[in-house]
């Protein structure tokens, strides 16, 4: 995909003699001043200048699974308040041999849509827009500890509303496993003026069992209130853990969007990596670092995973959007991007296998290394 495939849609939305309009002038004639150098070059010069340029991507991506081991230690000190996390890490298998019990065992999986809160049509104190904090979080076979799905403290509050019920998820930290039934719990509160007026949403825990499927589970709440978690169960999977950073190009001010990931098998059933709008700079850091964003999806081990984005300005007609496909691997890492109007965004996939079970419930035996 060329940096220079803009959308002229896009383009055509900025005004006249805007610094924005003008810098991106310059970077187009630098590009086709660079186009008429690279036109000089010998295929050999060529092909060495390419195999830098993917170098120094790869190391952009290298940083950005530092700062993600970093971003885990910070959020696990900031959960000790709710109770033990699960100790068992993502991309555990991505650079390592896996046991024998993993090698040779199935690995399905558990993976959460979206969660949207509904709130009931009985008079009630809760009312939109909401401030709501708490966590959302699976125990399974894997580790009895909680897998944090949605994880805010009363100082870092997400707001509602009717238009935009939906929790911003950030987790699962790892895939979840579904070779034994899992529980969800789910302990949200609303806050108040105080904190003495905060308010109980939802306390609740259910039993997800196996064949579950592609079903909603649904906690009842405060007069009639509702939380609807839209899960979908898939067999034989693989971890796939992304990042995404911006490695070329100025992101353009005010747009509004999201970064999305599907599969193959199901292209129209998305989880949500991260959503981006207006001016509010939340998302996309200076140094081209994403916030909030959501990391792990889990994949059929035959299958494609699928990185799209959809941007629009102003609520008005898409302006631009693209995806790029990865097939399936159980290990190691792959690399792709997406253009994003005038800006670059380089993914990375790490992929990992998923362990079957609690590994202290397997002999020592079947723990002995095999297969990378």
């Amino acid at each position: 995909m060329e940096m220079e495939n803009l959308s002229e849609e896009f383009l055509l939305l900025w005004k006249k003699g805007t610094p924005e309009q003008e810098r991106e002038d310059d970077n187009r004639e630098r590009e086709e001043e660079q186009k008429k150098i690279r036109a000089l070059w010998k295929p050999s010069e060529m092909n060495v200048h390419t195999e830098i340029m993917l170098l120094i991507m790869h190391k952009k991506m290298a940083e950005l699974e530092k700062l993600y081991a970093k971003k885990l230690a910070r959020k696990k000190a900031g959960e000790k308040g709710c109770r033990r996390t699960t100790t068992v890490r993502a991309m555990i298998y991505t650079n390592k041999h896996v046991p024998q019990y993993v090698y040779d065992g199935r690995s399905n999986s558990l993976q959460t849509y979206y969660i949207k809160i509904e709130v009931g049509t009985r008079p009630a104190d809760i009312q939109w827009p909401l401030q709501v904090f708490g966590v959302v979080a699976v125990r399974d076979s894997i580790d009895s500890m909680r897998n944090i799905i949605f994880y805010r403290d009363r100082d870092d509050c997400q707001t509602l509303t009717e238009e935009d019920p939906c929790l911003a998820l950030t987790g699962p930290s790892r895939a979840v496993g579904m070779n034994e039934p899992v529980t969800i719990e789910a302990e949200l509160k609303v806050k108040g003026a105080v904190k003495s007026k905060d308010r109980y949403f939802i306390l609740e825990a259910k039993a997800v069992p196996l064949d579950w499927g592609s079903r909603d589970v649904e906690f009842t709440g405060t007069r009639g209130s509702r939380l609807k978690i839209a899960l979908g169960e898939l067999h034989n999977c693989v971890e796939a853990i992304i990042f995404l950073r911006v490695i070329g190009g100025t992101w353009p001010a005010g747009l509004q969007g999201h970064f999305a990931a599907s599969t193959a098998e199901s292209p129209n059933k998305k989880v949500l990596l991260i959503a981006f709008g207006g001016d509010d700079g939340e998302s996309i850091r200076g140094d081209g670092n994403m916030t909030h964003l959501r990391h792990v999806v889990s994949v059929e081990d035959s299958g494609e995973l699928i990185v799209s984005v959809r941007a629009w300005r102003d609520g008005q007609a898409v302006v631009d959007q693209e995806e790029v496909q990865f097939k399936a691997k159980l290990s190691g890492r792959s690399f792709g991007s997406l253009n994003v109007c005038s800006c670059h965004v380089g993914v990375l996939v790490a992929w990992s296998r998923i362990r079957p079970m609690c590994d202290d419930l397997v002999p020592d035996v079947s723990r002995r290394l095999c297969h990378s």
